[in-house]
């Protein structure tokens, strides 16, 4: 993850963060936390964590920003992302 343009820590929201969460947001603290299934019952809550749900597109649009705003464009290509785990 070293040397990547924008960092996203993805955790649902009906589970709770784990050590491995804790740790890329420890390396890397611009990091974007984003607690996923926002249209479920949470079972954590975090200050700073955006909420976002793909069943009602709740969130998206300001993850979609704060992704650009990141990277200084004016939108985001999801095409054109790379996904590590």
């Amino acid at each position: 993850h070293e040397g990547a343009d924008v960092v996203v820590v993805l955790v649902p929201a009906d589970e709770a963060p784990g050590p491995i969460d804790a740790e890329i947001l420890a390396r890397h603290a611009g990091a974007i936390a984003v607690a996923s299934k926002a249209d479920l019952p949470a079972a954590w809550s975090g200050a700073g964590w955006l909420a976002v749900s793909s069943e009602t597109g709740a969130g998206l649009a300001e993850l979609a920003r704060e992704i650009a705003g990141r990277l200084g464009v004016d939108r985001v290509d999801p095409t054109r992302a790379s996904l590590f785990r």
